[in-house]
């Protein structure tokens, strides 16, 4: 579901044609380790960002979004969550379902 390259995070949705909400958190050290609500998965990687940004990319190409680490060339670590794969998985053999597959990435330096 994730994978952390050098400068850049992969992520593997459960659909194939459908649109996501995508939440980025940045924090100074490791967030909490629970959040509320119900997530499917949980994963963590890491990530080393020379430039301190990283754009937001979907099958289609880039998005407008980019997400501002505020430090060059940091290790990161990555903690992603997901909702709603199943139900995007389903809806997106029929249709081009909105905002039911769910990300939280909350990115903090490694110490």
């Amino acid at each position: 579901m994730v994978a952390g390259r050098v400068g850049r995070v992969d992520l593997e949705s459960a659909g194939h044609t459908h649109e996501a909400v995508m939440d980025v958190e940045v924090w100074d050290g490791e967030p909490p380790g629970e959040v509320p609500g119900e997530w499917d998965v949980v994963a963590e990687t890491g990530l080393y960002s020379l430039s301190g940004e990283l754009d937001v990319w979907g099958v289609t190409g880039p998005v407008e979004e980019t997400v501002l680490l505020g430090r060059e060339g940091v290790h990161w670590r990555v903690r992603v969550r997901c909702a709603g794969r199943a139900e995007v998985a389903r809806l997106a053999a029929l249709g081009v379902p909105e905002g039911v597959e769910r990300w939280l990435v909350q990115f903090w330096p490694e110490s």
